[in-house]
């Protein structure tokens, strides 16, 4: 019975978990151009003894929400106990070339706050960036306790007039549930 809810869990996750993507353009008067959609969302990983590259992982969906189904989302990979650095990248891919917006939202860090959510998997998130009062979430470390599969809800808040440093505040720009596995 484990075998084939593990194999179910492997086959249906990444379906659930697309069917659960948003993303919005900021359009509350910020500098995001309008139409703009966040399509592509990438994490970048590395290790933080080494430096060395452990993998990107991304969630794409180049029509945006609704239309077509995501065409990627990855399944995160993490050793156990390991602390692993994570950038974030976002793109928008709507318009058929795409355009890195992660520099807009480094240089608007006081409107904005990426928050992550663990669900069934140990994991320590630190944010490690900050618009000089409050963090950012472009950059974070995670360490990765026991091994075991579950999923991390990614989201990236708009809070111009709003931001204290926490999720709650604000409108959501894009949310994306990856799968993850801790080995």
């Amino acid at each position: 019975m484990k075998t084939i809810n593990k194999t179910l869990f492997t086959l249906l996750l990444p379906a659930l978990m697309a069917s659960m993507f948003t993303a919005t353009s900021c359009d509350d008067g910020h500098d995001h151009d309008e139409g703009e959609v966040i399509t592509t969302v990438q994490l970048l990983l590395s290790d933080s003894a080494t430096g060395g590259t452990l993998g990107n992982f991304s969630f794409e969906d180049p029509d945006g929400p609704g239309g077509n189904n995501p065409t990627r989302l990855d399944t995160i990979a993490l050793d156990s106990g390991k602390v692993t650095l994570v950038s974030l990248r976002f793109a928008d891919a709507s318009s058929g070339t795409s355009k890195d917006i992660t520099t807009e939202i480094r240089a608007e860090g006081n409107e904005h706050i990426v928050c992550f959510t663990p669900a069934g998997v140990q994991l320590a998130i630190v944010l490690t960036d900050s618009d000089g009062t409050h963090p950012i979430g472009l950059e974070s470390r995670w360490k990765a306790g026991a091994r075991g599969t579950g999923s991390m809800t990614v989201v990236l808040k708009h809070q111009p007039d709003s931001k204290n440093g926490t999720c709650d505040p604000g409108d959501t720009d894009v949310e994306v549930v990856f799968p993850v596995v801790i080995r």
